[in-house]
């Protein structure tokens, strides 16, 4: 009989203790990490022309001209711009057409802007109209030849972010100080 009051007390110690862990358990969880990765943005941008730098002005013809501003793959929404600055000389004799979804920034006579989204692939943008520019037909030999060699057009092209840049004049504003620090 002892042996079976000292069972059973063993029993009901075993009890006991195993209730008393039971009682002291908790609910536990571990949630997946996230993990932030953190990288710099970045517009690329590129201005090229496939027909040369070279040109003989012949009165009444159409003389092929194609350059292109082209923004990047993986660059972030921008504002884009292009100045087209001709001397006054030549834009005396030669008139060309800034292509279809260009317009003028308020305030400048040569600089035309266009919002860019996020470029997933390249993307490229044509400067003049019908890549051309013109020759007055009422050009003279004379008028040519005043003109001398080295008259010139040119074409630069600028982009700004557009985070933080609530219209293109403002960044225009900050693709001038770009220039200023060059």
């Amino acid at each position: 009989m002892k042996k079976r009051i000292m069972l059973i007390g063993s029993m009901m110690l075993a009890l006991t203790i195993f209730a008393a862990g039971v009682t002291y358990a908790f609910l536990a969880s571990k949630s997946r990490p996230v993990v932030n990765t953190f990288v710099a943005g970045k517009i690329q941008l590129s201005l090229t022309e496939s027909t040369g730098s070279r040109y003989i002005l012949v009165p009444g013809t159409d003389v092929p001209k194609d350059p292109r501003v082209t923004v990047g793959k993986g660059s972030e929404e921008c504002w884009l711009f292009v100045r087209v600055v001709g001397d006054s000389a030549l834009d005396s004799v030669v008139t060309y057409a800034v292509d279809d979804g260009w317009t003028l920034v308020d305030g400048e006579e040569d600089v035309y802007w266009r919002k860019v989204s996020a470029v997933t692939e390249e993307k490229s943008y044509a400067i003049l109209k019908n890549d051309r520019f013109s020759v007055e037909s009422t050009a003279t030999e004379e008028m040519l030849l005043s003109l001398g060699n080295g008259q010139k057009l040119t074409f630069r092209a600028y982009a700004v972010q557009t985070e933080g840049m609530s219209a293109p004049e403002m960044a225009w504003q900050k693709a001038q100080s770009m220039e200023e620090e060059a």
